[in-house]
């Protein structure tokens, strides 16, 4: 799901947006979660993602919002229904 909302994503965005945000993905998102299939994510595993963040970085909130993004766009398009 992140590879189709990425390029979505692209296209919306400033090029200097968009370097960071593939940064965020690339150094904090991706790492924790993006082994999980989008139908296979749950209220558990994104709230130990969101606290493991909270422990390690400044601006949790940030990374946390990018990968709500992720989720809300699969919503959206009827790829899952909400958590």
């Amino acid at each position: 799901m992140y590879n189709v909302w990425i390029q979505h994503y692209e296209r919306t965005v400033e090029e200097s947006t968009f370097v960071k945000t593939l940064g965020i993905f690339r150094n904090h998102i991706l790492p924790a979660i993006g082994h999980y299939r989008i139908e296979k994510l749950n209220v558990p595993i994104c709230q130990n993602f969101v606290d493991e963040c909270s422990l390690k970085l400044k601006k949790f909130r940030t990374v946390k919002t990018y990968a709500s993004k992720v989720i809300d766009f699969a919503i959206k398009r009827d790829y899952i229904k909400s958590f």
